[in-house]
């Protein structure tokens, strides 16, 4: 079972029934992701109902397809279930600055049980995004402002709010909590972060985030690499998933449900330990004017590639961050032995997905039968 299915079995149960939980966070850190700027101006208020209206309205099924056709049914089943369907969306804002490579989304979702769910977005298919991530590693972000800003813009002293994300979304939780001030910090339930990484050591007080340390929640999939660089939190839970594969695991429709509650996973296979471990000594044995070179110079690359998004860049984007660390190497001798072994995983990646595939193509049927819908 996935959040969908949640939806399916439990979407008929109230929040006075059963309380706010983890699969529900989920959910709305996903609803987070479906960008409405055409029909949700940012003063607008609206029930989560109507706005499944006004979206299958501008995105008509005949026209759709995807992964706006994902969120199409996610928006109905949502819009349908008595638990979420009377749920007030409000304060939308989407933010897309690639001269500064900003990509910023947040939303307000005032639940039946009197509380309100702050849910940040993690990053869109937009190179701007991920360029963004990757600045985490060297430089604070424009989107972690943006975050803080929102909270206190927005915030009401007389609420308490739920801080939800997902990958970067996450990050921006935890980051807005941490500086959003005292009197708003009093209002904070708990702040979730769905494989979101920690924050950069520098990058904040570490008196702060002893206040809000309690009530902080990271949860990972099994075979995690982002929620596990920067890792802070004391509250971490393995979630079992769906996919074998480290890159699908971050999607959270590949997180396994039982009832209301996420299924345990065990411990990190060792290609993800390794994973983990080459990144975060990556990470140790460069120093921040290192990794700017590295992600400036990669995004060059991908910029006279003409690759402008996720999707590409997941097909052809390999070769050009190997040819990058090998640029790095010639910069800095002391850390060749940590990009060379960089270099060899990401080959033996590119190996192993090419195996699979060619395992997946030979279960698949004959691809000249004609299917009829």
């Amino acid at each position: 079972m996935n959040m969908l299915d949640y939806l399916q079995s439990r979407g008929n149960i109230s929040f006075k029934k059963e309380p706010f939980n983890d699969v529900d966070n989920l959910i709305l850190s996903h609803f987070a992701y479906i960008p409405f700027s055409e029909y949700l101006p940012e003063q607008k208020k609206v029930t989560l109902a109507d706005l499944f209206t006004f979206y299958a309205t501008v995105n008509p099924l005949s026209k759709i397809d995807g992964r706006q056709l994902l969120d199409y049914r996610f928006l109905g089943m949502l819009s349908q279930s008595e638990r979420f369907k009377d749920c007030v969306v409000h304060h939308y804002i989407s933010i897309l600055h690639e001269e500064n490579a900003e990509q910023f989304a947040a939303m307000m979702i005032d639940l039946p049980d009197q509380t309100t769910v702050i849910a940040f977005r993690g990053t869109d298919d937009s190179l701007v995004g991920w360029k963004e991530d990757l600045m985490l590693s060297y430089r604070d972000i424009y989107s972690q402002d943006d975050a803080v800003t929102y909270m206190r813009k927005y915030c009401s002293t007389f609420k308490k709010y739920r801080i939800i994300g997902h990958s970067k979304g996450g990050y921006l939780a935890i980051y807005a909590a941490v500086n959003c001030g005292a009197m708003l910090q009093r209002n904070i339930i708990n702040v979730i972060s769905n494989d979101g990484p920690g924050l950069r050591e520098g990058s904040y007080d570490p008196k702060k985030i002893r206040k809000i340390a309690d009530r902080y929640r990271l949860i990972v999939p099994e075979r995690d690499i982002i929620g596990n660089i920067y890792q802070m939190a004391e509250d971490v839970f393995t979630v079992d998933t769906s996919s074998s594969n480290i890159i699908a695991n971050h999607n959270m429709f590949t997180w396994n449900v039982e009832g209301n509650l996420l299924v345990p996973g065990t411990s990190a296979s060792y290609e993800t330990e390794l994973t983990r471990k080459v990144i975060m000594k990556f990470l140790e044995q460069t120093n921040e004017i290192q990794r700017e070179f590295f992600v400036d110079e990669l995004f060059e690359k991908l910029t006279l590639a003409n690759i402008t998004t996720f999707r590409q860049f997941a097909e052809k984007g390999i070769v050009l961050i190997i040819g990058t660390l090998r640029k790095l190497m010639t910069m800095d001798p002391m850390a060749k032995q940590t990009i060379l072994l960089m270099i060899r995983l990401l080959t033996a990646n590119l190996n192993i997905d090419f195996r699979r595939s060619l395992k997946e193509k030979a279960r698949r049927p004959d691809r000249n039968v004609v299917m009829t819908k």
